[in-house]
């Protein structure tokens, strides 16, 4: 029986695809070394983030249907994996509440520094960014537990070389289309790196513009896998790039704590790529352009 793609709402969509793709993976993590939950965490750490900033805009605002369509987001099959109640979440119905059901987590560190403020006033960009570094934070202390310093050493490269083609992507987006200062720019960037120094990116940012910030990529370690794609647009991008890089992992390592770990970095580009098709579908786009918004 097929998906009807116009009669879905698109975070049912996401979560069905979602579903799928969290049970292969967790059919896997039972090979891998040491606790493999907490890098299935690291997959779902994004829905968690997303849902508690849904429940916190939806509070500032007080907008019921906010808190209706946060429901339909909440992906129940991972239940056994995430670090407070989702459920419970629903039921927030202030900042108080919605610290004391993230006491046991690590995002709750983050959310007390915003707890002095009125919830309207809250800055949601920069939220959102402290608990994504905080969550980035907790991956890296898991993957001390993997194996030989070699396997940390790779597992790490993956979860560095996805922080700073987000902060590429952001410090390119902020400057081409919105024109923001340096100073507005650096609070925004994760500052773990990989293959650019966080000298060199904050050169970058004081001094370049977003396209001599890509001609700048072609003289680092990125440059052999940026001649494997066309620029379309920034997303695409550094996604292209992440994907090569993954890929390479996939192929040329052994170990199956490095293969699953740049696995579940692929996965999240698989998602996107679905979702891209189906949306294509609904909304009739040829396969033509459809095809140029698919990362493989």
């Amino acid at each position: 029986m097929g998906i009807n793609v116009k009669a879905i709402h698109r975070g049912q969509l996401e979560v069905l695809i979602r579903t799928e793709i969290f049970h292969r993976i967790n059919k896997l993590i039972r090979y891998m070394e040491g606790s493999g939950k907490h890098l299935v965490h690291n997959l779902i750490s994004n829905t968690e983030i997303e849902l508690i900033m849904m429940k916190i805009r939806a509070l500032s605002s007080g907008n019921l249907v906010l808190r209706e369509d946060l429901i339909t987001h909440i992906p129940l099959y991972v239940s056994q994996y995430s670090s407070f109640d989702f459920m419970g979440l629903s039921n927030v119905s202030n900042f108080e509440e919605l610290l004391t059901l993230l006491k046991k987590t690590a995002y709750v560190s983050v959310l007390k520094l915003y707890g002095s403020k009125p919830i309207e006033e809250l800055d949601f960009v920069t939220l959102e960014h402290r608990l994504h570094e905080k969550m980035d934070e907790e991956t890296m202390s898991y993957i001390r537990q993997f194996g030989s310093e070699d396997t940390q050493r790779k597992m790490n490269e993956i979860l560095r070389i996805g922080i700073e083609l987000e902060n590429i992507r952001v410090i390119y987006r902020l400057k081409k289309y919105f024109q923001v200062n340096p100073e507005q720019i650096r609070p925004l960037l994760m500052k773990q790196t990989a293959y650019i120094s966080w000298t060199k990116l904050m050169e970058w940012v004081d001094q370049l513009t977003a396209d001599q910030i890509l001609e700048k990529l072609h003289q680092t370690r990125y440059k052999k896998y940026i001649g494997m794609t066309h620029f379309q647009y920034i997303e695409h991008f550094t996604k292209r790039i992440q994907y090569e890089l993954n890929r390479h992992f996939m192929y040329q390592e052994s170990n199956l704590n490095i293969l699953m770990f740049a696995y579940i970095h692929l996965s999240e580009i698989e998602i996107q790529n679905l979702i891209d098709i189906i949306e294509a579908v609904h909304y009739g786009i040829s396969q033509e352009k459809t095809k140029a918004l698919l990362i493989y």
